[in-house]
C-alpha cells in the first residue's frame, strides 16, 4: 500500500513537471516569435531608411538639405539687396 502511494506521488510530480515544461516551452515560443517580429520590423525600417538599392529616405533628405543650403545664399543676397534699397529710400526721403 505504501509503495502505491509513493508511486502516485511520483506520478503526480512527473505530471506537474511535464505541465510546467509545456508552459515553459509555450512561453519560450512566444518570446521567440516576438523577437523574430521585432527583427523583421527593424530590417524593414532599415531598408526604408537606407533605400535597399534605391534612394532611401535619408538620401532624399540629404538632397533636400543640399538644395536648402544653396537657397540660403539667394535669401541672404535678396535680404542684403532689399536692405540696401530700403536704406537708400529712407536716405532720399529724409534728405528733403
Amino acid at each position: 500500500m505504501a509503495d502505491s502511494t509513493i508511486q502516485e506521488y511520483i506520478l503526480e510530480e512527473l505530471r506537474g513537471m511535464r505541465a510546467d515544461n509545456v508552459n515553459m516551452r509555450t512561453e519560450f515560443n512566444k518570446a521567440l516569435l516576438d523577437l523574430v517580429e521585432r527583427t523583421a520590423r527593424l530590417e524593414t525600417d532599415n531598408h526604408s531608411l537606407m533605400g535597399n538599392g534605391n534612394p532611401g529616405r535619408i538620401a532624399v533628405m540629404e538632397k533636400a538639405i543640399g538644395i536648402l543650403k544653396g537657397w540660403r545664399w539667394y535669401v541672404v543676397g535678396i535680404t542684403v539687396g532689399a536692405g540696401g534699397v530700403a536704406g537708400m529710400a529712407v536716405t532720399i526721403i529724409f534728405k528733403r
